[in-house]
């Protein structure tokens, strides 16, 4: 009884309840105004875009989808491996809207992100032919702020989209390593490490080759580095804030692939280099609230830039707009498969989603045996329980891993969540596990070091007096 006590007493710290006081009534304003200012940022963003003359590009855009055109849609670059599996279907599409932002209406050509498409016709086939001149019909994909067109449209005043992977791809490693650098400056050599192998092991450097995969990875060290470099980060309300922010700029610029990163990573740098330096850093409780009012936020920030762009929608196409996204986001949730794929059960569709999952992030071919994905899952639980049981035994404890283990686990409640899109997409939604194993890399680490200190400190021999 007394432990609960303590755990609601210090999250509501009552000692200082004009403070807390002070800090709802800036909620309540700051929250809506900064919401209301990356809305607006984001949308004009979009709307100067459409500015840049449709000359101007003709030529790269024309190369572009001459380049489409010959690629398969689902490109393997190595072999049969999934997770170097390309998907030039998502990238055509982005670089056919970031064609016809320049067409018709400015705000309604930003709001209906219209591209190629035909029925019974590749969407790559269909953008080729009309910027060879052929009159080929669109189709709006207004359930997307589609961000990255933006950005791509941008760069096609300078390159093809060849060249545009290659400049987004420089791009990310250039963060990336930041980010490795910034946690090293930080003395967090072991943490940098972690980083480090859990990106490649997920194929992150592949991933910023596409577009599609390429903006979480540039999202993740950007917030990443800001949240660990500037000041104001000390104190828990302006992280939260941020966190708001991150997801928002996250429904801008992502295709829903492995979104959770830009929350479960930046949280999980926050919470080993920073908040132990924070006055409530070292209290459990709030340690517990910080990370429901974290998420939290970032959720909102991601859902609610979700409606606002379907209500914008609705203002350019109808009523109608707003309910055939609502039924899009219920068929990526629901269990029901698209025609082509053999009907299966729900208990088969959810062993279905952790296998393909598991099985890319293995590093696994199309033909991946199912006994391979458990022996690796079982052998890695092995090793993990095994250490836990030695540092049980000698008493070693560090509460932060304890604490981060949630935000380990979120990949997975995303992935058994969002049922249909991620059995169908697993190529790319297994990259949100990158947060899991970056902190068993680095649970590992800390694990071997605690006991060894402790072995250490037990071989030393008593000074003599």
């Amino acid at each position: 009884m007394y432990n609960v006590t303590r755990f609601f007493y210090e999250i509501i710290d009552f000692h200082d309840a004009n403070e807390y006081a002070d800090t709802m009534k800036k909620t309540l304003f700051f929250y809506p105004v900064f919401f209301m200012a990356t809305v607006l940022f984001c949308l004009t963003f979009l709307l100067l875009t459409t500015l840049i003359p449709q000359g101007a590009i003709h030529d790269n855009v024309v190369v572009s989808a001459e380049f489409f055109e010959e690629e398969a849609l689902f490109e393997y670059n190595v072999g049969k491996l999934e997770n170097f599996r390309k998907d030039n279907y998502a990238d055509c599409i982005t670089t056919g809207i970031a064609w016809h932002l320049g067409e018709g209406n400015p705000y309604e050509a930003v709001i209906c992100a219209n591209y190629n498409r035909v029925a019974g016709e590749n969407v790559n086939v269909s953008f080729a032919k009309m910027m060879h001149g052929g009159l080929v019909g669109t189709e709006p994909y207004f359930r997307y702020w589609h961000g990255s067109a933006g950005v791509v449209r941008i760069l096609l005043l300078f390159a093809d989209i060849e060249v545009i992977r290659y400049i987004i791809a420089a791009a990310g490693i250039l963060l990336n390593a930041m980010l490795v650098l910034t946690l090293i400056n930080k003395k967090q050599v072991a943490l940098s490490c972690a980083y480090m192998l859990a990106f490649l092991l997920v194929n992150g450097v592949f991933a910023l080759c596409c577009m599609e995969y390429a903006f979480v990875f540039l999202i993740v060290p950007a917030a990443s580095i800001y949240i660990l470099t500037d000041k104001r980060m000390m104190k828990a309300g302006n992280v939260q804030l941020t966190f708001m922010v991150i997801g928002m700029l996250t429904t801008f610029f992502d295709f829903l692939t492995a979104e959770t990163l830009t929350f479960t990573i930046p949280f999980l740098i926050y919470c080993i280099v920073i908040m132990g330096q924070t006055e409530w850093g070292n209290k459990k409780a709030k340690q517990w609230f910080f990370l429901l009012k974290s998420g939290i936020c970032w959720l909102s920030g991601y859902a609610g830039m979700f409606v606002v762009k379907w209500l914008l929608a609705v203002g350019c196409m109808g009523n109608g707009a707003f309910r055939e996204a609502m039924l899009s986001a219920t068929e990526r949730i629901g269990s029901e498969l698209p025609a082509g794929i053999e009907d299966i059960t729900l208990p088969e569709l959810l062993q279905g989603i952790l296998y393909r999952n598991l099985g890319c992030l293995y590093w696994g071919s199309n033909d991946m045996q199912t006994h391979r994905v458990l022996g690796i899952t079982a052998g890695v639980s092995l090793l993990l329980f095994t250490l836990w049981c030695i540092m049980k035994r000698n008493r070693l404890k560090d509460p932060v891993m304890v604490f981060l283990i949630i935000p380990a686990m979120l990949p997975y409640i995303r992935l058994l969540l969002i049922k249909n899109h991620s059995f169908i997409h697993y190529f790319f939604t297994y990259r949100a596990q990158m947060v899991s194993v970056m902190l068993i890399i680095y649970v590992l680490y800390k694990g071997i070091r605690l006991f060894r200190k402790k072995q250490i400190k037990q071989e030393e021999p008593y000074e003599k007096k």
